[in-house]
């Protein structure tokens, strides 16, 4: 019988987790650009993993909703969760993509005021 112990499922979630916040790190690169020219590389690496465990303690789990998180704090920047819209968003009792949906509604209508841009209806 083969036994995998907890040791071993921590070094392999750790290992996906790295590879994914690598991917996003590759996202920004295309998306950001300029992002990453502020940050380097290893700045937007760190940015991608503090992204997903910050999205992760709020019950934002899927890797579509975390890049979409990633992307709030890349437009917004980090700290974007602190502001009163997204921490209303962020403690409510909505799990998983309505959370997600909502937040990154009223992101893109704050990065879009913040640009000085009115927002087209769809």
């Amino acid at each position: 019988m083969l036994v995998i112990r907890k040791e071993q499922m921590d070094a392999l979630a750790e290992g996906a987790l790295d590879r994914f916040a690598r991917r996003l790190a590759g996202f920004a690169a295309e998306h950001f650009p300029d992002v990453r020219v502020a940050l380097g590389d290893g700045g937007v690496q760190a940015a991608a993993q503090h992204a997903i465990s910050r999205a992760r303690t709020h019950g934002i789990t899927s890797e579509r909703d975390i890049c979409r998180y990633f992307s709030l704090s890349l437009a917004l920047g980090s700290n974007f969760e602190n502001q009163e819209w997204a921490s209303r968003i962020l403690d409510s009792a909505m799990v998983g993509p309505m959370k997600m949906d909502m937040l990154f509604e009223h992101g893109l209508e704050a990065a879009h005021r913040s640009a000085g841009l009115a927002r087209e209806a769809p």
